[in-house]
């Protein structure tokens, strides 16, 4: 009869030297004929900075017709905090006080406004902190004095995909071109300290009997990129072994 065993992975005992997002971790025994895995949860505490190196850009093109393009430092914002932070940078820019920038805490929306005059929010290619702020790029932000985010401000979920490249051989669910994913979570911060993860993919294995000891573990964002995480993370899974 098959028995469901347990196993916690917990980034904290991973191999020395790794990186937290990419390493090797080994059991300190194997464990013989896994027929099957399921993810059980994942804990992840404060990890990715609301503004990363992924996003942390910012242009717009002045009443002058200038264009500016701005870099917010990498750090946990909260609605407020980035409002501040974002106005500041943008006056800075100009050396005047035109722009205000805030965060309507009913809504969960950004509204950018200049005192007179019209000015652009420009769609770069690449890090732009426009996702976060909640303007969807489908839009032309042009022509006006003030914007408002076009849904909520994405400042509290956090997507991850945990995948590993030799758990277990024939384990085959693929995305985006990452082999052996074990589970995509959604991570929910609750007072800007600990990110519980809701599961939102769970794959059995095809039946076979494999044994599992030393394995590799790589966190990913939501573009599919190493993931730039800052404190360790536990992920359980249920093993179902013969």
């Amino acid at each position: 009869m098959s028995k469901i065993a347990t196993l916690e992975i917990n980034s904290k005992f991973r191999k020395e030297g790794d990186s937290i997002n990419n390493f090797q971790f080994t059991l300190p025994q194997q464990i013989s004929n896994v027929k099957a895995i399921m993810p059980q949860s994942a804990t992840m505490y404060h990890n990715e900075y609301t503004i990363n190196s992924y996003n942390n850009t910012f242009n717009f093109i002045h009443s002058d017709a200038t264009p500016y393009s701005l870099t917010l430092p990498t750090a946990f914002y909260d609605g407020e905090t980035l409002a501040t932070s974002l106005q500041t940078a943008m006056n800075a820019a100009i050396s005047l006080t035109s722009y205000t920038v805030s965060y309507d805490t009913t809504y969960f929306k950004y509204l950018i406004s200049i005192d007179s005059g019209t000015f652009s929010i420009s769609i770069p290619s690449s890090k732009s902190m426009l996702y976060v702020l909640g303007f969807t790029q489908t839009f032309s932000y042009t022509g006006l004095g003030t914007y408002t985010s076009d849904i909520t401000a994405n400042l509290s979920t956090k997507t991850y995909h945990f995948a590993s490249n030799d758990l277990i051989s024939n384990y085959t669910y693929s995305a985006k071109g990452v082999k052996n994913i074990i589970t995509t979570i959604d991570q929910i911060y609750e007072d800007g300290t600990l990110i519980l993860a809701k599961e939102e993919l769970a794959k059995k294995l095809t039946p076979a009997n494999e044994t599992i000891q030393t394995f590799n573990i790589q966190v990913l964002n939501e573009d599919w990129n190493l993931a730039k995480i800052n404190g360790d993370f536990i992920l359980r899974l249920n093993l179902i072994v013969d």
